[in-house]
């Protein structure tokens, strides 16, 4: 009988296996880091409309009192420059916000390029999984032949044995 050797191919099998895993953690990090990316956008977007919503009722609230006569000359332009000040905050947030869009884009690219590297990995992975499966089919059936052959040399020693007997 022959000896079992195992897959030739074991070794390219584990590099392939191990190269998926670690494609698809690349991609789930990837993604990971898209999401924490595209949280701190939406952050920012949310303070910028807080601070338009800030700046715009400041904006009523000095014209009601500018309107109302309580608010003197001095008082109208620390207002103003309250309303500046504001609006200079809104600019670095606005600024802040295409910043963090090109990190987001950046990180798009990014899990793309993970995600095409995890289906080329899962490929080649699934090309050797079929080799080792033809293998095994293969192997399976020259056991089964074997057996078979043993069983009728087996049978025929009987017979043989018997017709002498006889």
């Amino acid at each position: 009988m022959s000896r079992y050797t195992g897959f030739r191919l074991q070794t390219l099998f584990n590099l392939r296996e191990r190269a998926r895993k670690e494609a698809q953690e690349a991609l789930f990090a990837a993604q990971q880091e898209l999401r924490r990316k595209q949280e701190e956008l939406d952050k920012l977007k949310t303070e910028l409309s807080e601070k338009v919503t800030l700046r715009d009722q400041r904006r009523s609230q000095y014209a009601e009192q500018t309107a109302s006569g309580s608010s003197t000359i001095h008082n109208i332009h620390i207002q103003e420059r309250h309303i500046y000040a504001l609006r200079d905050k809104e600019e670095r947030v606005k600024v802040s916000i295409e910043e963090q869009n090109s990190v987001v884009e950046t990180s798009q690219r990014v899990a793309q390029a993970r995600h095409l590297e995890m289906l080329n990995a899962n490929r080649e992975f699934k090309s050797i999984e079929k080799l080792k499966e033809r293998w095994a089919m293969e192997l399976k059936k020259q056991v089964e032949r074997k057996e078979e052959e043993a069983t009728d040399e087996i049978s025929q020693a009987r017979h043989v044995n018997q017709r002498r007997l006889t």
